[in-house]
């Protein structure tokens, strides 16, 4: 792999957004605390993951292109790499399931996915989850873990500890210990995906149908 991106620079870019979604969050919180399960169906919820989401994904497309990182030939949408990513994403969703039920019953389920499931049994929760978690989450995370940081990491480490450690580090941004494995297998998967096609557009459709085919399944009062 040619591209050299700063390493550092990627690390810089997720600080940055996590602190203007705190921010955000912190001008705007209600007096009173929220329930989790009342804040993920909030609009409070929605603005801190689209400032979250929104920061990643523009301090990225800058930082790429401070580097010269022609970025737009990766997302170049093309038929063949959408039918593929929605076939990606069939497959990994059915493996991010049973992997999930069968680490939970021995690390225990984490709480904070399944809010998130549960969240998206009423219109209004599904709504949000698909705008969050089905669109703003995968374009700006892809962008940012498999177009930018795998390649920072494999340009200078090699493609192989670039897809472990990209993964590594995207399943502890997640901040789910429970969920660690499970999260760090399908960055892992994604990763490996991107470095053979350099298509983003491949990883973004996978990713949100393993999102979307969780909360609609929800909404419709499958057991996922």
């Amino acid at each position: 792999m040619a591209e050299k991106l700063s390493v550092k620079l990627g690390v810089g870019i997720l600080v940055v957004a996590y602190s203007l979604s705190f921010l955000a969050g912190y001008l705007l919180a209600p007096p009173a605390e929220m329930e989790l399960e009342e804040y993920l169906v909030s609009p409070l919820f929605l603005l801190v993951q689209g400032t979250f989401s929104l920061a990643l994904l523009l301090l990225t497309l800058l930082a790429a292109h401070m580097q010269r990182w022609q970025m737009a030939a990766r997302l170049r949408v093309e038929p063949s790499m959408v039918a593929a990513g929605a076939a990606l994403g069939a497959g990994m969703f059915l493996f991010e399931r049973v992997s999930y039920h069968y680490l939970s019953q021995y690390l225990g389920e984490s709480q904070l996915q399944r809010a998130l499931v549960e969240a998206a049994r009423s219109q209004e929760g599904l709504a949000v989850m698909l705008l969050v978690g089905a669109l703003l989450a995968p374009v700006s995370e892809e962008v940012y873990f498999r177009g930018y940081m795998f390649t920072a990491l494999a340009g200078r480490l090699g493609a192989k500890a670039g897809v472990v450690l990209s993964s590594a580090y995207f399943a502890a941004v997640h901040l789910d210990a429970r969920a660690f494995i499970p999260i760090f297998v399908l960055g892992a998967i994604l990763a490996v995906a991107y470095a053979k096609t350099r298509s983003l557009t491949l990883v973004i459709v996978a990713h949100m149908v393993i999102n979307s085919t969780t909360f609609l399944l929800s909404y419709l009062g499958v057991e996922v």
